[in-house]
């Protein structure tokens, strides 16, 4: 027998900000500075953009013969607060990530001298998976880019926007990829080190009410301000559903629901207080 999803969803609001962010997909506009490998002409969005989709960059990482095939690192047992005080102490430090895609590599980027750099991380940690890499941007710079973009942006249409240390970009979230916004986002910083993210408008629901049912699922309940973030439930009986209902906090009767076709799914939505968009 077949039976149907009666789903329930909760949402509470998790307090937060949505203009920072410390890893996200990026690209470098300008070529990379020596010892670094980057995607310089990344893939743009369909129709000739200028900005480029934040998922075709590629990240920043050294030249394939500086990796060796050992150490590799497999949780967080990397030196990195080591090699990040021998870093600071450098002149053109910049930043320091862990390359997961490299056995867990420490990345250390400098915006000057990173072959000496580099040197020096093989002579006075031999055993360390670390390299060195050049870029030609700052942190400065990239801080004062997305201060930019909020006061640009934000006023045009809800935006957050993150500083990609990886990438070496400003990335910017649209919401969704609709030409205005992208035209937006291209008039106040083409050329410059930005990429866009949103939802493609085909997988976006249209605005205005919505389905309360469909092809095997109805909607029991949608209340706001109750249960908690990130959590699903599951009753099959009327006591597990008085009891998810309970537990949820939900107000009112539980509507009801039979239990030889149906099946009762709870969704503990979560949207961040500062992001009203999403």
């Amino acid at each position: 027998m077949r039976q149907a999803v009666v789903a329930i969803c909760s949402i509470a609001l998790l307090a937060g900000a949505c203009t920072q962010g410390i890893e996200a997909p990026g690209v470098s506009s300008a070529p990379p500075a020596t010892g670094a490998t980057a995607s310089v002409e990344p893939t743009g969005i369909s129709g000739g953009s200028r900005i480029p989709l934040c998922e075709s960059v590629e990240p920043i990482s050294a030249p394939a013969e500086r990796y060796r095939d050992t150490p590799i690192y497999v949780a967080n047992e990397m030196p990195v607060d080591e090699i990040r005080a021998w870093a600071a102490a450098r002149p053109g430090f910049e930043d320091i990530w862990i390359d997961r895609d490299q056995a867990g590599w420490i990345t250390v980027a400098f915006s000057r001298d990173a072959d000496a750099r580099q040197a020096e991380l093989e002579k006075q940690f031999p055993e360390v998976g670390a390299v060195a890499v050049g870029v030609d941007w700052t942190t400065a710079e990239l801080e004062e880019l997305q201060r930019r973009v909020t006061q640009e942006i934000a006023p045009l249409f809800p935006v957050n926007s993150w500083t990609s240390v990886t990438q070496g970009v400003v990335g910017i979230g649209i919401g969704v990829l609709e030409a205005d916004r992208i035209a937006a986002v291209e008039e106040h910083f083409a050329g410059e080190r930005v990429c866009i993210e949103g939802a493609d408008p085909a997988d976006v629901p249209a605005e205005g009410p919505q389905a309360q049912q469909g092809d095997g699922w109805r909607l029991l309940a949608d209340q706001q301000g109750v249960g908690q973030t990130y959590r699903t439930g599951i009753a099959t009986d009327r006591a597990s559903y008085q009891a998810l209902w309970t537990q949820i906090g939900l107000r009112g009767e539980p509507p009801l629901v039979d239990f030889e076709s149906e099946v009762v799914v709870w969704f503990g939505a979560v949207f961040g207080s500062s992001c009203p968009h999403l």
